[in-house]
């Protein structure tokens, strides 16, 4: 089915980005192609758990939405998730002409997209290029962008991204900064052995998470230019998480009453004059 392929201005078969020279793109125009994937994506779905769609952005969307309609009558339960891209990428395959679905249209059709939409804003926090405050207003802002319960597939690194140990210092950094992750509204992803020298700190964190429902808000807060406090409130009740992401040390003010505190993530820790000693491990309370 040669007819399956794009083709570019030179009749070659070819990608609509061109710097990618070893991916033929797909032309989505044939309905039998669509035919094709979809006996596909339902084949496979009779064996797996769910699809992690690479570059999902730059696919129509309306043959995502049918290709999950069609799943879900093999698995209803499919897990969908999109790696979406970063807005660079999506501006610039508009202008070409092309046809490019922001995070906020691939929720019609997945439940998780990755949070390349600010990732420009991780790197550049730990850079030194942007501050924390600017870090933490994006994160503000992802929740008054997309649905209500929405899940974003949350990382360090990854196979296209700098290794996380280049840019942390310190074991004492990596704690707060696992932490901040798995606080964060949606599905926590680690990536090539991460996890290896911190597997009984990483359990703490995963239990931590599953006491943290998606059905209510989360928003953060910056109290310097290392230390940011992520809060929940919905109808199970609050959290308070405090993440100390340059690893400095030192104090750092809590709206709490003084008094001692369980940590989620193990541990006590003490609340003194309305001050929180930042510790070598973050603290959820």
């Amino acid at each position: 089915h040669p007819e399956f392929f794009y083709r570019g201005p030179d009749g070659r078969p070819g990608n609509k980005m061109g710097d990618w020279s070893d991916v033929i793109d797909l032309d989505y125009s044939h309905p039998g192609l669509w035919d094709y994937l979809t006996e596909t994506l339902v084949g496979w779905a009779k064996i797996v758990d769910g699809f992690r769609c690479d570059v999902a952005s730059s696919v129509p969307l309306d043959f995502w939405c049918e290709a999950r309609r069609q799943v879900e009558t093999v698995r209803p339960d499919c897990i969908w998730l999109a790696e979406s891209v970063h807005g660079a990428y999506v501006l610039g395959m508009r202008r070409t002409g092309a046809a490019c679905a922001t995070d906020t249209e691939l929720y019609r059709a997945f439940d998780m997209t990755y949070d390349y939409d600010i990732w420009p804003f991780y790197e550049g926090f730990l850079k030194g290029d942007l501050s924390l405050r600017t870090y933490t207003d994006i994160l503000n802002y992802q929740e008054l962008t997309y649905p209500t319960g929405y899940i974003k597939a949350r990382c360090l690194e990854n196979h296209d991204t700098c290794r996380a140990a280049s840019w942390f210092t310190s074991d004492r950094q990596l704690y707060h900064w696992l932490g901040f992750l798995y606080f964060q509204r949606g599905a926590a992803m680690l990536y090539s052995g991460m996890g290896l020298d911190v597997q009984r700190y990483l359990t703490a964190c995963k239990t931590m998470k599953q006491t943290l429902p998606l059905g209510g808000g989360f928003w953060w807060v910056t109290a310097s230019d290392s230390v940011v406090l992520g809060h929940y409130e919905g109808p199970e009740g609050r959290a308070l998480g405090v993440f100390d992401l340059r690893g400095r040390g030192g104090e750092v003010a809590v709206d709490l009453p003084d008094g001692v505190y369980e940590n989620r993530l193990g541990g006590q820790v003490t609340v003194s004059g309305g001050k929180l000693a930042l510790g070598e491990r973050p603290v959820v309370i």
